[in-house]
């Protein structure tokens, strides 16, 4: 992905209507605290009618899978890459288009639709149970019920609705977001992968091997937010990789991360973050 073509700002341009904002730190080998609802305010509330790809849009991203049709207004008061581009006189600011072709289509409609109405949800999936013990936190529990009760946990995913396809998408939103300077969508999607590995971490349809490769390849390396959410996973659950297999040979070819699922601990409930159980 490039980075646009910010030239210099034209101080004495007087259409120049849209704000400069500073992007937020990143966070270090930190959690991103989650805001504390689900949802926030449209970014304009002043044209709650505006949509993708609507008559009145006037900017063009065009991203691997067609191009997508937006409004700078939403852009740039939703999301401080569009904010900066808009601000400087570069060529984007200048053609109304910029060029995403890394980025699919899908990725992007999702974090574009958390720009325009303020909620992130992936679509279709299962729906968790507001009622009742969690069972997620051994194998045995999805067969036996009784066992799970003895906790007596509730669920860290009741009432949302997940799926195993959900956790690649998630880790390219968080990507996505990254490079957007989209502190809040990253607090979104890193909950949406926390989510997914706690009630699919033994559903081979997640791709952990995959979700593996994607997160070390597309996040910093300071930046933990996706990263340890698998690394806690794989440690709270070694049998998804004491064995030979896709995991495994995985962890082999990345021998710093294989000493951190690997550490010397004991794995009991107590040992293993209580997010991940």
């Amino acid at each position: 992905m490039s980075r646009p073509d910010f030239v210099k700002i034209n101080a004495n341009d007087d259409k120049l209507e849209y704000t400069l904002v500073t992007p937020a730190p990143r966070t270090v080998n930190a959690d991103i605290p989650l805001p504390k609802t689900p949802t926030k305010k449209p970014a304009v509330e002043a044209t709650p009618t505006l949509s993708i790809e609507d008559a009145t849009a006037d900017f063009t991203i065009a991203c691997n899978g067609g191009n997508i049709k937006a409004h700078k207004s939403i852009l740039v008061a939703s999301c401080p890459y569009f904010a900066r581009m808009f601000r400087f006189d570069g060529k984007e600011a200048t053609i109304n288009k910029v060029s995403l072709e890394d980025v699919s289509r899908r990725i992007l409609k999702y974090t574009l639709d958390f720009m325009y109405i303020g909620r992130y949800a992936l679509p279709l999936g299962d729906n968790i149970p507001l009622t009742g013990f969690c069972n997620h936190a051994r194998a045995s529990f999805e067969r036996d019920l009784l066992r799970a009760r003895i906790l007596k946990r509730k669920c860290a995913a009741a009432g949302k609705v997940l799926a195993p396809a959900h956790l690649l998408p998630h880790i390219h939103v968080y990507a996505l977001a990254d490079y957007f300077d989209m502190a809040d969508l990253k607090a979104f999607a890193r909950q949406g992968v926390k989510d997914v590995l706690h009630v699919y971490w033994n559903d081979k349809r997640i791709k952990l091997r995959n979700a593996l490769d994607l997160a070390f390849s597309t996040t910093p390396d300071e930046d933990r937010g996706v990263r340890q959410p698998l690394i806690d996973i794989l440690f709270a659950h070694p049998g998804l990789w004491v064995d030979d297999g896709d995991v495994r040979s995985w962890l082999e070819e990345h021998p710093d991360i294989f000493e951190e699922v690997d550490r010397d601990k004991g794995r009991d409930e107590y040992a293993v973050p209580a997010d991940v159980l």
